[in-house]
């Protein structure tokens, strides 16, 4: 059952004879290979893309195919919905093909028999995802980059492609042409946003120093490096004037001493006062 990306596992290397990120042969030319994965994306944005594919299965029910394509469906249902299921999903080639035909190559195995009683085989459905360039909206900095998302999944019946959903819904860009050098990852995607966010944290910090509050509220965080000392918050402290620079206010070390202090417009700092 796949329910997180750590779920979706990798093809067997040594049973399909190629790595998920490697090169395979070519379908047409037998001296000649081909990338299994022409993407930038890596190993867990892949799982990533696969895992949230599950969705794309909630409107799945048996009576959509029939005969091989049904069963080809029945497993990657289980796979993906049925605990415990004996069909496990593995991807055997990564994205490829992003500008022409943007798909990534899953095995589903489903085991049967007993391997103690020497009756164990499996049955192995070899599916596309295909997935389309989804628009990432409303984050500052990203106008031309998308990120792959699954839209379909496709078996190979007889020399016939059987669907599901029936017809893919392919999100529509600002900018149709999509390159795979401007797909993101979400770990990349949720950087970038973490950095905006500092960003806006800093810049509203350097906004408040400019104001007068601010500028008070750095000289006491500079006071309290230097002395130890903060302001006194008893009942109605400090005055709401302070913060003005038109009173002054007490400030108190750990042991509960400490002194006056009132802004000095002219000299831009923190004054005793009396």
């Amino acid at each position: 059952m796949i329910t997180l990306p750590e779920h979706v596992l990798q093809a067997d290397e040594g049973v399909t004879g190629f790595s998920w990120d490697g090169d395979s042969p070519h379908p047409q030319y037998a001296d000649e290979t081909v990338p299994n994965k022409e993407s930038t994306m890596d190993w867990a944005e892949h799982q990533r893309i696969v895992c949230n594919a599950r969705k794309l299965l909630t409107s799945w029910t048996s009576d959509k195919h029939t005969g091989k394509g049904k069963e080809a469906f029945k497993a990657l249902n289980d796979a993906y919905n049925t605990p415990d299921s004996r069909s496990v999903m593995r991807v055997s080639k990564g994205i490829h093909q992003p500008e022409t035909n943007a798909h990534l190559q899953l095995r589903v195995v489903t085991g049967f028999g007993s391997a103690s009683k020497g009756t164990a085989a499996s049955v192995v459905h070899t599916f596309h995802l295909n997935v389309a360039a989804t628009e990432i909206k409303g984050v500052d900095g990203l106008v031309d980059r998308f990120q792959w998302e699954g839209v379909q999944f496709t078996y190979e019946n007889a020399s016939r492609w059987e669907c599901w959903p029936a017809l893919a819904v392919v999100p529509r860009m600002k900018n149709s042409t999509a390159s795979r050098r401007l797909s993101i990852s979400a770990v990349t995607l949720a950087a970038h946003q973490t950095s905006l966010a500092e960003a806006k944290k800093e810049e509203e910090r350097l906004a408040a120093q400019s104001t007068l509050e601010g500028q008070i509220q750095q000289a006491l965080t500079a006071l309290e490096e230097k002395e130890g000392v903060t302001l006194r918050k008893l009942k109605n402290e400090p005055p709401a004037k302070f913060w003005k620079g038109t009173t002054k206010a007490f400030v108190v070390n750990r042991y509960g001493k400490g002194y006056y202090v009132q802004w000095n417009v002219a000299t831009k700092a923190l004054d005793k006062a009396v």
